[in-house]
């Protein structure tokens, strides 16, 4: 995702393997920068960007972040806008939200 990540485990559930949850949210950061990266040319977003894949095409993640993107642009009357240079980039929104998912995922390690 163009930036280095750390993952700090304050407080980890009793009988947790807390090596394996931290492992698992690397995959994930590893699938999301796959997935939404503009600098990968068969990403998800290069290839929505380039005209390659229909809406019907889109990942769940996909549709989930730019519905976030659109809503997001709405509210702040276009300051946010994740096509704002006129190439699909969600990367403000995305960095944030795929630690969300992280912490989601390490806090019900079930998932």
């Amino acid at each position: 995702m163009g930036t280095a990540i750390a993952v700090d485990v304050a407080h980890p559930p009793p009988g947790v393997d807390t090596a394996a949850l931290v492992a698992k949210a690397f995959d994930w950061f590893d699938e999301v920068d796959r997935r939404f990266s503009t600098y990968k040319p068969d990403s998800e977003v290069c290839r929505i960007d380039r005209g390659e894949l229909a809406p019907d095409g889109f990942s769940a993640d996909m549709r989930t972040v730019l519905a976030a993107g659109e809503r997001m642009r709405i509210r702040t009357g276009g300051y946010f806008d994740v096509y704002a240079n006129r190439h699909l980039d969600p990367s403000g929104y995305v960095k944030g939200w795929s630690v969300q998912v992280a912490s989601d995922r390490y806090s019900r390690p079930e998932s």
